[in-house]
């Protein structure tokens, strides 16, 4: 694992303060100026790291997904077989329910609907290998099976419900007690 640099440093910083703006206030009110408040840098600092809006995002769009995959890694340390794929569709509830820009779905479904489909291949990909290890399925049936659960996930996401009911969703479609 390489060393974080302070412009790594920064560039976190800086798409970390993105969410938070954009949680409160969606794509309308995601300007530069606001983001260098949030992260407590000048407003040239982040064209420097970021020269357009769409940039921005999708940095954002890349630094919510190496946080999911840095989180899902950490969750399934040292598990094995069909534990290992029940904390993975664990952990997918905990990140959605945790996810600081869920309100967006009601301020900006346009834009959390691209979002949300980015992710579900993502996701799905991510969580493929697992049902293949803990199902002995071949890769394109675990890979449907994947796709279906996070699917289902997503869905708890845009309409939230039981979070227990969700899990055991999750665990039928994968097969787990």
């Amino acid at each position: 694992m390489r060393a974080t640099t302070r412009s790594d440093a920064t560039r976190e910083r800086l798409l970390d303060a993105t969410r938070e703006v954009l949680a409160r206030g969606g794509l309308r009110k995601l300007h530069f100026s606001a983001v260098a408040a949030e992260a407590g840098v000048s407003r040239p600092t982040v064209y420097a790291y970021f020269p357009t809006k769409d940039d921005l995002l999708l940095g954002l769009a890349a630094h919510e997904k190496a946080r999911f995959n840095r989180g899902l890694e950490e969750a399934l340390r040292e598990l094995r077989g069909a534990a290992r794929l029940d904390r993975a569709l664990t952990f997918m509830i905990e990140f959605q329910r945790d996810y600081p820009i869920r309100r967006l779905v009601l301020i900006e479904p346009e834009f959390m609907l691209d979002q949300l489909e980015r992710s579900l291949r993502s996701m799905s990909a991510a969580l493929a290998p697992l049902f293949e290890e803990a199902t002995a399925l071949d890769s394109a049936a675990a890979s449907d099976l994947a796709d279906l659960a996070v699917r289902t996930a997503m869905s708890h996401f845009l309409i939230p419900r039981d979070e227990a009911q969700l899990i055991r969703e999750l665990r039928r479609i994968a097969g787990l007690r």
